[in-house]
Parts: structure tokens; C-alpha cells; sequence
């Protein structure tokens, strides 16, 4: 019998909560996607980076959730092999997946930072000419 983990909880409640998360994150993120592919006002930079950022959240539920997801069921069954090599593929895929959403969104604040700044020159330069 394996032990509880946190709080009394068993590896089995920690697989459900990430298969929810999966499937949340996959059916949010492809709505961002249809949404942003139907929608014609944002500028084209903006749009890119906003699929960018979806899509790399649509992966790390597709591919690092699920991984966690496996190596929580190997707990239980107690495959200690198969759980390592599992999570160390999830911690990697989460992280690369994780770094590039971050950088991502550095990037949209510094679009919508300057878009503003972009605009007000664009509109100064049509009053003086």
C-alpha cells in the first residue's frame, strides 16, 4: 500500500487533477487558436505572437501534462524506473515549454509597449506633412 503524499492525498487524486488540466488546457488553447485565426483587426506582430503563445501552452498540455500524468499512474503501480524516466521527460519538455511561453510573453509586452509609441509617431509625422 503506498503511502499519502501531501495533505493525505494519493498519487492517484494528483493524475486526475493533471488530466483535467490537460484536457483544459488543450480545448482553452485551441479555442485561442480558432478565435485568433477568424480574427482580422490585430495587427499581424501582435497575432503571431499571441499563436505563439497558445501554441506552446496547447503543447505543454499535450505533451507534459499527459507525461505526468503516466508517471503519477506509475507510482501507483509502483514502476519506479518507468516514473523517473517520465518525469525527467516532462521536467524537460515543461521547462523548455515553460521558457519559451515566458519569453513569448516578454515579447507581447514589449509589442504592446510600443505599439502605442509607433502609433503617436505615425500620427505626428501625417499632422506635419
Amino acid at each position: 500500500m503506498l503511502p499519502s503524499l501531501v495533505g493525505g492525498l494519493q498519487p492517484a487524486s494528483f493524475a486526475s487533477v493533471n488530466i483535467l488540466l490537460s484536457i483544459t488546457t488543450f480545448l482553452s488553447n485551441s479555442l485561442i487558436l480558432v478565435a485568433l485565426h477568424k480574427e482580422s483587426a490585430l495587427h499581424a506582430p501582435s497575432k503571431l505572437l499571441y499563436r505563439c503563445l497558445a501554441t506552446t501552452d496547447l503543447l505543454d498540455g499535450l505533451s507534459a501534462q499527459p507525461l505526468y500524468v503516466t508517471c503519477w499512474m506509475s507510482v501507483v503501480h509502483e514502476h519506479w524506473t518507468l516514473c523517473y524516466y517520465e518525469e525527467t521527460a516532462a521536467y524537460i519538455i515543461g521547462s523548455a515549454l515553460c521558457g519559451v511561453s515566458l519569453l513569448t510573453m516578454a515579447a507581447i509586452s514589449v509589442d504592446r509597449l510600443l505599439a502605442p509609441l509607433a502609433g503617436l509617431r505615425h500620427k505626428y509625422n501625417t499632422h506635419h506633412n
